[in-house]
This record gives C-alpha cells, sequence and structure tokens, in this order.
C-alpha cells in the first residue's frame, strides 16, 4: 500500500513509509537522514540517496512524480560536470502493489539520486570555512575558472541573463524576505532595497553588456560554501542547482560573487580574494569585477532567503542580520589603491605581493600571467624562450605593460584595491603603471623588493627547478634584470616603500605603512600569515 491509498500522503508521511517499505533495499543498522528545505538525503553505509520533497516553494514545484523525476536527472547531469566520482546514477525506487485480487507488481513511486557518500572526515560548510587554507581556496578559484572557460554561452534570444531577469531574481528575494522576516526585519530590508537598487541602476548597462559578451553560461548555481566538500587535497564542487535553468544560466561573474560572499560574510575575506585571484589567473574576467558588489549584494540576499525558509539550512551558515548587513553594504572598508610591486627575479616581490593581496584584500595582476594570457597559453605553460625573445621580446613586454595599466584601472573603476607583480625595472615601465591611479583618482605606492645576490640567485635556481611558477626567469634573465634595473626614487611622482627581504617581515607594519602613505586606512585581515622567508621591514624613500 502507498501512502495516497492510505490517505496519508504528507511529505513527512511518505518519507516514513518509504523507509519503513524497503523500497531502498537492506539499510545501514545506523542509516540516517538529512533533511534540507526542498530535499532528504538518505545515508547508509558508502551510499547516500537524494529524494526531492513533494512540495510547491513558488519557486519550485516537485509535488509531481514526473518532475522529481526530471528532477533528479537534471541534478546528475549537472554535477557529473564537477564531481563525477560522487554521482553514482538515477535510480527508480519501486514498492510491491496490490489490486485486490492477489496480483501483485512493482510499481515506480520514487526518484532518487545515488551517490557515493562523503568518507570520513570530509569538510563541508561551516567545518570546510574553518579549515579552508590559502592555497586551497586559490586552487578552488582556478578550478571555477576552469569551469566556466569550458561552459558554452548561452544561446541567443535566451532571456537568461537579462537585466529583466537579473532584477526578477533579486525583486523575489526581497519579497521572500518580506514574507517570511515581517515587520521586525523591515528596516534592514529596507536598506538592502535602497543599495541593491541603486547599485542595479548603476550596473544595468554591465549586465546588458555581459549578456550580449557570452558571459552568461549555464553555471553551478548554488556554489556556497555547504556546497562544497574537501575530499583528500581537493575541494569539490557538488549540488548544483537544478530546479529552474534561469537560476544557473547565469553572469559567471554572479556565480563567484556566491563564493565570495560566504566567505566573507564569515570573516573570511583573505580567503574570498585568494579564491577571486586564483579564478581571475585563469578566465582573465577583470571585466567582470564592475559588477561584483552587485552580485555579493544579490547573493546575501538569496542565502537570507533560504536561511528564512529553513532553520535547519541556517544553522550551518551565517545570521540572518550578518546577511542583512552584508547585503545592505558589501565589501564594506575594501577601498581603491594600486601598488606597484618592483624588482627583479628573486627578490620575492611575487611571494609578498601574494600576501599583501589577502592583508589589503586586492586583486592581484602578474606580469607572467598576463603576457602568457596574450598568447592563449596557461599560467604555466613553459616556452623556453631566450631572454629578449619570443615572449619576452622588448615589443611584448611593452604591450604586457600597457594591458596591466589597463586592467588596474579596470579593477580601480570596480572600487577594488589592485597589486601589480612585474619587475617594473625601469622607471618608464612603473611611471606607465602609476598612470592607472592618476588618470581614476586613486591612491598609490610602489613596493621595491630586494634580497643580496647570494640569495636571488638561489631563490631563481630553486623556482626553476620546482618549475611551479608562472615565471620562467633563468639566472641569465636575472643578470639582464640587474644591469637594467633603475632603482625607485623621488621620479616615481609617489610614495615608495623599499623590502629588504632576506630579514623577518611584519606584514602588518607594511599594511599599515601602505595605508599611511596613500592616506587610506585599511582594514587589515586578522588572520596570521608566515613571516619569516622572505622579509624585510618597510622604510619610506
Amino acid at each position: 500500500m502507498t501512502p495516497d491509498a492510505a490517505g496519508a500522503e504528507t511529505p513527512q508521511n511518505r518519507l516514513d513509509w518509504l523507509l519503513a517499505s524497503g523500497a531502498f533495499g537492506p539499510l545501514a543498522a545506523d542509516f540516517r537522514v538529512i533533511e534540507t528545505h526542498v530535499s532528504w538525503v538518505i545515508l547508509s553505509g558508502d551510499i547516500a540517496y537524494k529524494l526531492k520533497k513533494p512540495v510547491d516553494l513558488g519557486f519550485l514545484d516537485f509535488r509531481s512524480l514526473a518532475a522529481r523525476r526530471q528532477a533528479c536527472e537534471e541534478e546528475l547531469r549537472l554535477n557529473r560536470r564537477l564531481a563525477p566520482d560522487i554521482y553514482l546514477g538515477v535510480v527508480a525506487v519501486s514498492a510491491v502493489a496490490g489490486d485486490g485480487t492477489g496480483s501483485r507488481e512493482e510499481a515506480v513511486v520514487e526518484y532518487a539520486v545515488k551517490m557515493r557518500r562523503f568518507p570520513p572526515g570530509a569538510a563541508v560548510g561551516a567545518e570546510l570555512a574553518a579549515g579552508l587554507k590559502s592555497d586551497e581556496a586559490a586552487r578552488l578559484g582556478e578550478l571555477i575558472g576552469q569551469f566556466h572557460r569550458e561552459l558554452a554561452p548561452a544561446p541567443p534570444g535566451m532571456p537568461w541573463g537579462s537585466a529583466d531577469s537579473v532584477w526578477s531574481a533579486i525583486v523575489a528575494s526581497l519579497a521572500q524576505l518580506d514574507a517570511t522576516l515581517g515587520a521586525s526585519w523591515a528596516e534592514q530590508l529596507a536598506q538592502c532595497r535602497r543599495y541593491i537598487s541603486a547599485e542595479f541602476s548603476l550596473r544595468r548597462g554591465f549586465v546588458l553588456d555581459r549578456q550580449r559578451c557570452g558571459a552568461v553560461r549555464e553555471c553551478h548555481g548554488d556554489l556556497h560554501l555547504g556546497n562544497l566538500v574537501r575530499l583528500g587535497n581537493r575541494v569539490v564542487p557538488f549540488d548544483a542547482l537544478e530546479f529552474d535553468p534561469a537560476l544557473r544560466w547565469i553572469d559567471v561573474m554572479n556565480e563567484m560573487a556566491f563564493l565570495i560572499m560566504d566567505l566573507d560574510v564569515r570573516g573570511r575575506r583573505d580567503l574570498a580574494f585568494q579564491a577571486l585571484n586564483g579564478y581571475l589567473d585563469i578566465t582573465g574576467d577583470f571585466a567582470g569585477l564592475a559588477g561584483l558588489r552587485l552580485y555579493l549584494s544579490y547573493r546575501a540576499l538569496v542565502r537570507a532567503k533560504v536561511a528564512s525558509l529553513s532553520p535547519i539550512h541556517a544553522s550551518d551558515g551565517p545570521g540572518m542580520a550578518d546577511l542583512l548587513a552584508y547585503a545592505a553594504k558589501p565589501l564594506a572598508g575594501t577601498l581603491p589603491i594600486l601598488v606597484v610591486m618592483a624588482g627583479v627575479s628573486g627578490s620575492g616581490k611575487s611571494w609578498l605581493a601574494r600576501q599583501l593581496s589577502a592583508r589589503l584584500f586586492a586583486i592581484h595582476i602578474r606580469s607572467d600571467v598576463e603576457r602568457k594570457r596574450l598568447f592563449a597559453m596557461a599560467p604555466l605553460a613553459r616556452t623556453d624562450s631566450a631572454p629578449g625573445t619570443g615572449i619576452y621580446a622588448a615589443d611584448v613586454s611593452a604591450r604586457v605593460y600597457a594591458r596591466m595599466a589597463d586592467l588596474a584601472a579596470t579593477v580601480l573603476e570596480s572600487g577594488l584595491p589592485v597589486i601589480l607583480d612585474a619587475t617594473s625595472l625601469r622607471q618608464a615601465q612603473r611611471s606607465l603603471l602609476l598612470a592607472a591611479a592618476r588618470r581614476t583618482g586613486h591612491p598609490a605606492v610602489v613596493v621595491a623588493c630586494s634580497a643580496d645576490a647570494k640569495t636571488l640567485v638561489q631563490r631563481v635556481a630553486r623556482r626553476a627547478s620546482e618549475a611551479r611558477d608562472p615565471s620562467e626567469a633563468s639566472i641569465d634573465v636575472l643578470q639582464r634584470q640587474l644591469a637594467e634595473f633603475e632603482p625607485p626614487g623621488s621620479m616615481e611622482g609617489c610614495y615608495c616603500v623599499c623590502i629588504d627581504t632576506t630579514n623577518p617581515l611584519d606584514l602588518g607594519a607594511l599594511v599599515t605603512a601602505i595605508g599611511d602613505i596613500a592616506g587610506t586606512p585599511i582594514r587589515d585581515a586578522a588572520h596570521g600569515f608566515p613571516g619569516t622567508t622572505p622579509g624585510g621591514q618597510p622604510k619610506h624613500t
């Protein structure tokens, strides 16, 4: 007998009946059920079965068996793109039914996604956020960037990703929050509405341009920390959004904003920017940063909406007050400033730039990556070009510096800090980069790194032997750079900070010095960083 026949068709009773009927076969003695606002997940042994609840929540309708089957099949298709080892198939759940004459036959009563259960110790959600390391965040950003690059743009004529569809999604989230939170949150919601309405009006043309240029793609759609799992040394996205194409056919930066928001609102803006920089290394989508704050605000509203619908779901995430405060003012305290790195290969400038990007919450643009991007090469691709030839010819270097100056202006105009990581050997090269700050009206500083000759040679040789860095500098290249280097001085047109990277480094003092020089108070990250290799004390020249 099915729950329909028993007259007890409620979501919970249906689940109880399915479990009692043996429809899933023998379950482990210690099986358990995890519940979200739209699904049940039955955990048994090393297998998990994910079922859709037969509910209508307005933004999804799973009341019919056909709708639940379609959703399971879509979930399998979408998630095998990023997590093929987890998603095993769709299973038809059958039960024996009788017709009163003694005849009995099996009938399909439900569908479920069969998954490989996460192994013990696999970190998800808040646990993942607490243990996530800087290099893991960067690799996660690279993974998402590669995923987005391989997706096909939305076909012409599709409404997805249009200004109207983006605004409709924002309005729907606000309406749901109005309905579920009530008058006690009215002022906070009004602040959110004012901010995102103004930001959308400012960025409407941006949204239209992004749709036209192919930035709208069939993304994961629900890329927050609760849908990431650490498996061994990898962080893997799972549980892509299957029930509404309009919510996953979105601007790729809209997708990335969900992860950035979820890290930032938990107090890990440093990791958020490490992930964003890894993403930009792969995609080069600096133009998308113009819409970042719009999408961050929207994603905070989405997270708040889901939390308001499901207290169970909300327990693993940020609180409602934090989410609404973030939606009303995303990336609070992050102000545009240009930092130009300078120094020969092995001077520690790239290492220091990475640390500063996490402390200043800055976009980190590397000349080695952008040089290879000009030739459609991956960041770690090797060319074995001789000094001054191939992609390292003088005319190519001129193009690289011009490109970096343009990218810096793009980032600054998006309201974000930016670090330009290049040797910047000559005063003319530094002047070209600093012009980006002058023409956008933002502060700038040069950070010049140095080390003794023995240390420089050791660092360059070690990096070349490891072949894990975009730089292809050799000892010969280093010698040429030392001969060409023009130390920063009074002609720079801005303040400079000089660092001997063979000395211990106080990163907090360096961040403070940069803020003092630029006249911009900088909210330093609260999380520690290694301070021994390489290092140095800031001084003004």
